[in-house]
């Protein structure tokens, strides 16, 4: 956040959230800081470039299972037409 002194510790923060969610908002968020201190620490702190690229192929590799989870299993939704459920539609 701005005006805020981020410390080494803060910064460690950061990594388990991008590791658990694949998403450098949501693990900002979580660590309770604005996400362009994360792309100004890429930056200027080699050691945080250094964890972080090092969470990167996790991440991939969480984001990939996920995807072919999705291809494969499906996602179940309802659908819907003309404002009705589909299964509703057709028991009418």
């Amino acid at each position: 956040m701005p005006g805020l002194t981020h410390t080494a510790k803060t910064r460690a923060a950061v990594i388990p959230g991008f590791r658990a969610t694949g998403r450098v908002d949501l693990a900002c968020r979580a660590a309770g800081v604005d996400r362009k201190c994360h792309y100004r620490w890429l930056a200027k702190h080699p050691d945080y470039r250094a964890a972080f690229e090092a969470a990167l192929p996790e991440v991939a590799d969480m984001i990939e299972c996920e995807l072919h989870r999705r291809a494969i299993e499906g996602v179940d939704e309802p659908v819907f037409h003309a404002g009705k459920r589909a299964m509703d539609f057709a028991r009418d």
